[in-house]
């Protein structure tokens, strides 16, 4: 996977992310929709309760829409502490109705956080460790290709584009990693992106690279000798160094 460089001490990107305004923005905006949210449920529960239930107010709106506010609060929280609670029957149909909306909310705002702190991560330079993390983020690679098969085979989404394309779409933020074949990566980077871009070290699939002969040919053996020398000479790792800018592990 090529993600955009990041220079940052991991203490220093630490803080970074704590104070970038467009993380807080982002939880400001979901904070106040559910903000929103409650408020509605609180007014409903509190129209049902104002004049039969004593704990909504007893007639005065301020104190009993507060508390309204305070029960809408809690059940969402599944807290629920028990010292206001709906007594008609409207309002107990409103209750149980917002419990089951309240268990949506939670998973979605806690799924957004998780998307939002992992976007966060990745452009802070930080390490994405495996396929559940590519479904939280915008990922490019070459169409009709052995990446795009494996990200269909997972359900996960891609767009897909021509190679000029997929660098200067992930340059732009269009998307916020490349994924495709490390060597490929590795080399691109390496001879035209570096310091720009960085390659990390994310295998999720394995792909065996051959060579094909006929059947029977006699230049099978010869070849796997000459492959299994080639390999195990220094030449080959200071090769790797040149091309990929690191030797096998």
């Amino acid at each position: 996977m090529a993600v955009p460089a990041s220079r940052l001490p991991g203490t220093v990107r630490f803080l970074a992310a704590i104070f970038d305004f467009s993380l807080w923005w982002a939880i400001f905006r979901i904070a106040l929709g559910l903000l929103g949210v409650m408020a509605f449920v609180a007014l409903l529960i509190w129209l049902c309760e104002r004049r039969a239930n004593p704990a909504f107010g007893g007639g005065r709106a301020a104190r009993g829409f507060a508390s309204a506010l305070w029960w809408s609060a809690v059940t969402m929280t599944t807290v629920g502490y028990g010292d206001v609670s709906p007594q008609t029957a409207k309002g107990r149909v409103i209750a149980v109705i917002w419990m089951f909306i309240s268990l949506v909310l939670v998973s979605t705002f806690t799924a957004t956080m998780a998307s939002i702190l992992t976007t966060e991560r990745l452009n802070q330079g930080a390490v994405i460790r495996g396929l559940d993390d590519l479904r939280e983020i915008r990922i490019g690679t070459f169409a009709d290709s052995s990446t795009a098969q494996y990200l269909e085979a997972n359900h996960i989404d891609y767009k897909a584009f021509g190679r000029n394309e997929l660098f200067e779409a992930l340059e732009k933020r269009k998307i916020q990693a490349v994924l495709y074949d490390e060597p490929f990566l590795r080399y691109v980077v390496r001879s035209q992106y570096p310091g720009q871009f960085t390659v990390l070290p994310l295998n999720l699939d394995t792909q065996i690279y051959a060579f094909a002969v006929r059947e029977g040919s006699a230049l099978r053996e010869p070849i796997n000798r000459v492959l299994l020398r080639k390999i195990h000479e220094p030449a080959w790792r200071d090769l790797l160094y040149r091309y990929l800018g690191r030797a096998p592990g």
